[in-house]
């Protein structure tokens, strides 16, 4: 199903969109404890391969979620980016950069 996001908060990127289109799964079909509805925060991991789908985390596991995120960020910044992804070639087969935002 198609599911539009307002983004409040963009991890990598750093930046981007503030209202995303995503097709995600029906959460009547995939069983999942909360369903859609406006209003709604969820984590988003979107995958840098387009075949992939979209991982959510919803509402009642994202903080806990941002809280390691945000941990993790800390401790990595000052960690140098090896020079095996920090030098090579854009990969032509992907369209968008991969992601994660918040969205509410």
């Amino acid at each position: 199903m198609r599911v539009t996001f307002d983004v409040t908060r963009w991890f990598k990127p750093a930046a981007g969109q503030r209202r995303l289109e995503l097709d995600v799964a029906d959460p009547a079909i995939a069983r999942v404890d909360e369903e859609w509805r406006p209003g709604r925060h969820a984590l988003l991991m979107i995958p840098a391969r387009p075949e992939l789908s979209v991982e959510i985390t919803p509402e009642s596991d994202m903080w806990r979620m941002l809280d390691e995120i945000d941990g993790y960020a800390a401790d990595a910044a000052a960690t140098e980016c090896p020079a095996y992804w920090r030098d090579r070639e854009p990969d032509p087969l992907l369209v968008d950069p991969p992601g994660a935002a918040v969205s509410g």
